[in-house]
């Protein structure tokens, strides 16, 4: 044996299980760093904190208040005083909230400092995530499930939109009137926001904007426009467009057809322009339509060019199409999807010199052109950029601007909703210690449908069920009001409340009614029968806001004191619970506590606006998404645009904002008093 072999193996030993006990470690503690990222559990994390500070008053052997936090079972049993902890609800559980030294609660642990911030932020952290009793254990936390298709309102066929409403001023105020109720339609791209004895009606216009941001596109090759000062309605026939020579395809001129299409969801496939040797028309496909072109040519042979999806039901969709004689090029909403060679076979347009229509390609009969709605057509005689055909896009996109007003000489205008069709919007209001109605407004026309009440103080709250046969209102009487539409009678005078009823709302179905008063009482209604429901009892301060999730299976509080909760409406119990808006200040002056209003959108995110100057979104499950704080002014309602991509804030100086979802940005802002875009 070599000398020296003995010692080396030993110590090449060693550096062996050195290298595995270093990886043994490693590992080890890359499990414990994965159990130690997720929810704390009482185990590991909160019976040491309790240890520490609790144990010595509140164990098995020594229980005073009769509380004993030495297990998990013992916690959720409470004291002599009640429950001491909501999983998921750490912010209005009396068991963190007396170690934060919350000013409703006796500060724990008595005559001494409070529990440090870390340990502090572990009972915090332990309470949201369910309670977990130890590693690997379950969670208490009720699951969320939504289903994003469930709702009780389909989205109709033609979303209502104002269309030549009758003429009324803005009111001519020394300063705006702050926007103290907003509401957006759930299908279309309309604002309703209060004014001075006023509905103001935001939305957007297309063809005629002409704005400071407006360019011009090659109006000097215009040859044809039409639809400028709103859409046209086309029911089969064709529109003669005399103004192109029936002779300009035949030169072999490069050309541009753009205009803003809106198809009736029967539309199968149709010509909406062209003439019968050349049209462009609609091809049905799953998800809406194709554009497609059709041209014969000198030698009697047919092309077809297009064919790509891009123009959704129910929606104006600009489609532009180009062709300057080696190419056709097919645009959506400003975007090249298709670019085609020209057949080098096609000798060019069937030379007939026939007038071009639109709406059709000329036959005449019902069935025989387009069915719909067609805005801004425009034909050039050249071919246009992308970049041109971008700036007809861009110069569309109009942010929202007025586009009627709805007088409301009953008084203050202090609560509005859409119905969930989009069709109706309920306005509640009057003139205080004096008089209040709810007045029901056809949303298209303008006209009044229903005029509900004769209270003798301003109405507070009202809604309208999805069917539209039940509307309810809250009132400063402490009363629940529900009325059927069909016949104005009283149905309902509901009295619980114990202090002036906030506000009400409807859930989805209309089946149940959820009313919040000035002293913080949830009570939730049978709408047919009035019967109570539940009874929430979580806000101790005035409820602001109520907003139910679009399947109806939870409900969004939002109160005074700066929390929202969310309610599972299988058994009204408080699922989640969130300090959202809450600062402490020195005096009931400086007060920048409370939920002023809040929403769900059509996926289950949450808005919420505060008093601190901020809007917060939330996800489905109750967690923080976005924050965007320090405004200059006072946000007072907030809510989604119905599909989701928008907010709109309105604020104590009567300015309306709009948002971005996506980046959470302002992206305009308009002076509900002064209605037009006044910022970019």
């Amino acid at each position: 044996m070599v000398p020296g072999t003995i010692l080396d193996c030993t110590l090449y030993s060693l550096k062996l299980y050195r290298v595995q006990f270093a990886f043994l470690m490693l590992i080890f503690g890359l499990v414990t760093l994965k159990a130690a990222s997720g929810a704390p559990n009482f185990e590991d994390d909160v019976y040491p904190v309790f240890k520490k500070h609790c144990l010595s008053c509140h164990s098995a052997d020594k229980k005073k208040a009769d509380l004993d936090l030495s297990t998990v079972k013992s916690i959720q049993t409470g004291s002599s005083g009640g429950d001491i902890v909501k999983a998921g609800s750490p912010d209005t559980s009396v068991l963190f909230m007396v170690m934060d030294h919350h000013e409703d609660f006796e500060p724990m642990p008595p005559r001494k400092p409070k529990v440090p911030d870390e340990d502090l932020k572990v009972v915090h952290a332990w309470i949201a995530g369910g309670l977990i009793e130890s590693a690997g254990g379950v969670s208490q936390l009720r699951k969320m499930n939504f289903d994003l298709s469930a709702g009780s309102a389909q989205k109709p066929v033609d979303p209502a939109v104002p269309v030549n409403l009758p003429p009324v001023p803005v009111a001519d105020t020394v300063s705006p009137a702050p926007i103290v109720a907003m509401a957006a339609s759930p299908w279309a791209d309309v604002i309703a926001a209060s004014g001075h004895e006023q509905i103001l009606l935001y939305g957007k216009k297309r063809a005629a904007r002409l704005e400071a941001d407006f360019v011009p596109v090659a109006d000097a090759d215009l040859l044809s426009r039409k639809g400028v000062d709103g859409a046209i309605r086309f029911e089969g026939e064709s529109l003669l467009l005399d103004e192109i020579p029936g002779d300009f395809l035949d030169g072999g001129s490069g050309f541009t057809i753009s205009m803003w299409i809106k198809p009736d969801p029967t539309m199968k496939t149709q010509p909406i322009f062209g003439r019968e040797s050349f049209r462009l028309f609609l091809e049905a496909s799953k998800t809406g339509w194709k554009i497609r072109g059709m041209n014969r040519d000198e030698a009697n042979g047919i092309v077809y060019t297009g064919r790509a999806d891009g123009v959704p039901r129910g929606e104006s969709t600009l489609v532009t199409v180009t062709c300057d004689g080696k190419n056709w090029e097919y645009f959506y909403s400003g975007k090249s999807v298709i670019k085609q060679p020209v057949p080098e076979t096609q000798p060019g347009f069937l030379k007939k010199s026939k007038p071009l229509f639109l709406g059709g390609n000329g036959i005449a009969g019902p069935e025989a052109g387009f069915h719909g709605e067609i805005e801004d057509f425009r034909f050039y005689r050249k071919v246009l950029s992308a970049t041109e055909v971008r700036g007809i896009f861009q110069n569309a996109q109009s942010s929202f601007s007025h586009i009627g007003t709805l007088p409301f000489p009953e008084g203050a205008v202090h609560d509005l909703r859409f119905s969930r069709n989009g069709e109706l919007l309920v306005a509640a209001g009057g003139k205080g210690a004096y008089s209040g109605k709810v007045v029901i407004f056809d949303v298209k026309t303008g006209e009044r449908k229903a005029v509900l009440g004769d209270e003798q103080d301003i109405v507070l709250s009202a809604d309208i069920t999805a069917d539209h046969r039940f509307v309810a209102m809250g009132t400063p009487a402490n009363l629940v009001k529900i009325y059927s539409t069909q016949s104005g009678e009283l149905l309902h005078r509901i009295k619980k409340h114990t202090d002036w009823v906030s506000t009400v709302r409807f859930s989805p179905d209309g089946s149940q009614l959820a009313s919040g008063d000035r002293n913080g009482g949830i009570h939730v209604w049978e709408t047919a029968t009035g019967g109570i429901v539940y009874t929430l009892d979580e806000h101790k301060v005035k409820v602001t806001a109520l907003s139910w999730r679009p399947d109806g299976g939870i409900l969004a509080s939002g109160g005074e004191d700066g929390k929202f909760v969310l309610w599972d409406m299988k058994d009204g119990w408080a699922i989640r619970s969130a300090e959202a808006h809450s600062e402490k200040s020195l005096s009931r002056y400086t007060r920048t506590t409370g939920v002023l209003d809040l929403d769900f959108a059509k996926d289950g995110r949450i808005l919420t606006a505060g008093r601190d100057r901020s809007l917060k979104l939330w996800n489905p499950d109750g967690s923080k998404s976005a924050e965007y704080s320090g405004l200059n002014e006072l946000p007072i309602k907030a809510v989604f645009s119905g599909d989701g991509h928008h907010i709109f804030s309105g604020n104590l100086d009567g300015s309306l904002w709009i948002w971005d979802t996506k980046t959470f940005q302002p992206i305009a802002k308009m002076e509900v008093g002064r209605p037009k875009m006044v910022s970019r």
